[in-house]
């Protein structure tokens, strides 16, 4: 859409009549993004493009937008050029702890935004291991959160936790996790005592959530499938559908019994059905 607004508009009038349509405009994707990697994207977009749609598009399609897609370096500017009365829906891609908790912290507009007008917050994090999570950075006025994390992280105790367990008014929450851990798998059991029991609004949870381990000696018995799929009895969880595996790091093959400790590799993967993503973890 940055493209399409950046070369087309106040060409002729009808492509204006077309680019500003309501039905394109309502939903605006303020990103172009480049993909280096499978994992490594760039969302940004250049400076002469985000000036002039500032400064020449914004004021003209302003109020006709409701949901907005944004990455965190043009996030300050494009909220600053003007109001979004409609808008009630915020993706912030590519985002880092640091940047968001200085914009959570010091902007008074995204503030007042996530107070007053912002329902339905999305965040697509930067793969980093080393995010620690403030106090400060709480974002409890949003009702839908979709947390999405597209590489494995060792971040879901000391950041993704305490930044759930605070968003007490939640409605809805989306999480696509990967996730490294010397504990347990992930289970409905874990996410109701850890999240869930913190949020009494949820009434809707989707989820895609890989647990994996590669521990030398791990001294606990691991949960079985049997046991993960009993897990998610609660009425909060609807359709669940769980798959455990373990490869030997000797025999490079996937195995049903083994002694402990043990050398192995081993993965729990955990959805919500219907199943609502577009990638599956492998």
């Amino acid at each position: 859409m940055v493209d399409v607004l950046y070369s087309l508009v106040d060409v002729t009038q009808r492509f204006d009549q077309l680019i500003f349509d309501p039905f394109y405009i309502q939903n605006l994707d303020m990103t172009s993004m480049m993909m280096k990697s499978f994992y490594d994207c760039i969302y940004s977009i250049e400076d002469k493009v985000l000036d002039r749609i500032c400064k020449n598009i914004l004021p003209r399609i302003h109020y006709q937008i409701n949901e907005l897609i944004i990455e965190q370096n043009s996030l300050e500017r494009v909220l600053h050029t003007i109001d979004y009365p409609q808008l009630y829906s915020l993706l912030l891609m590519d985002s880092t702890e640091e940047v968001l908790l200085k914009y959570l912290t010091d902007n008074t507009t995204l503030r007042r935004l996530l107070d007053e007008q912002i329902t339905c917050l999305k965040l697509d994090f930067k793969y980093d291991t080393t995010l620690s999570i403030s106090e400060t950075s709480s974002i409890m006025f949003a009702l839908i959160l979709s947390l999405l994390s597209y590489r494995r992280t060792v971040c879901y105790d000391n950041l993704i936790i305490p930044l759930l367990r605070r968003m007490i008014n939640l409605e809805e929450l989306i999480l696509f996790l990967s996730i490294i851990t010397e504990k347990n798998y992930i289970d409905g059991i874990q996410l109701y005592d850890s999240i869930l029991i913190y949020m009494p609004r949820l009434n809707k949870f989707s989820f895609s959530i890989d647990t994996y381990i590669a521990e030398h000696n791990i001294e606990f018995a691991l949960s079985s499938n049997e046991d993960t799929q009993r897990s998610f009895i609660r009425k909060e969880y609807g359709s669940v559908y769980s798959q455990v595996e373990m490869f030997p790091r000797e025999y490079k093959r996937r195995c049903t019994s083994w002694s402990l400790p043990y050398r192995f590799e081993s993965r729990c993967h955990i959805y919500s059905l219907p199943y609502q993503f577009k990638m599956l973890f492998f």
